[in-house]
Parts: structure tokens; C-alpha cells; sequence
């Protein structure tokens, strides 16, 4: 290796920072700094009751720009309507992952499920 006044030594010190720091940056260890996961990571979606409108669900998300929402969507009886239901469920065709749907209960609405 030919060392012209310490330019391969540069070279070789400028590659191992970038190397670190690219290797830091996919691990996701900048989630902290930026708020996203910066790796690989792909949008994902979980509805725990399943869309089951008798038991009160929640879902839980990583949106495509890879940020994990910090507040599931929980299912809850409308107040204002006592007979439906706000049902969340996921919907990977959207850009949030999830949609909402407004569902009459025949027999009512009461703590996030149908009777």
C-alpha cells in the first residue's frame, strides 16, 4: 500500500466511520434521536379482538414510515350514540394501517363492544 503524505491512512480512518455509522443508523439505534426506526422494518398491524364486535379490541401499528404509533386505537361505545360501537381494525391499503368503523349494536354499546 503506497502512502502518498497519509492520504491512505485518512482514507482507511474516513471508511471506518462510515462503516460505524451506517451500521449504527440500520440497527435502529437513532429511533432516540429521530423518532423513526431507521433499519429494515416494513408497516405491520395487530387488531386483537379481530374485528370481533363483541370484544373490545385494540390495534396496534408500525406505519409505513416505520414509526410505531405510541397510541393504539381502542374501540369504544359512541356516546353520543348509545348503540354503536367505534370498531377499529387494520387495513394495511391505507397509509395509517388501520381504519374505523361506526357498527350498530342491536342490543347495545357498552365498554368498547356490542352487547
Amino acid at each position: 500500500m503506497v502512502n502518498i503524505h497519509g492520504v491512505n491512512r485518512k482514507l482507511f480512518i474516513v471508511l471506518v466511520v462510515v462503516l460505524f455509522f451506517s451500521l449504527f443508523y440500520t440497527s435502529g439505534a437513532f429511533v432516540w434521536v429521530t423518532g423513526k426506526v431507521s433499519g429494515f422494518c416494513s408497516a405491520s398491524c395487530e387488531d386483537t379482538d379481530q374485528g370481533n364486535i363483541y370484544v373490545k379490541g385494540r390495534v396496534n401499528f408500525v406505519t409505513d414510515n416505520c414509526r410505531r404509533d405510541l397510541e393504539p386505537k381502542i374501540d369504544y361505545c359512541d356516546n353520543s350514540r348509545p348503540d354503536y360501537l367505534k370498531e377499529y381494525k387494520c387495513d394495511i391499503t391505507t397509509t395509517e394501517n388501520w381504519k374505523s368503523e361506526l357498527v350498530y349494536c342491536e342490543n347495545g354499546c357498552k365498554d368498547g363492544a356490542c352487547l
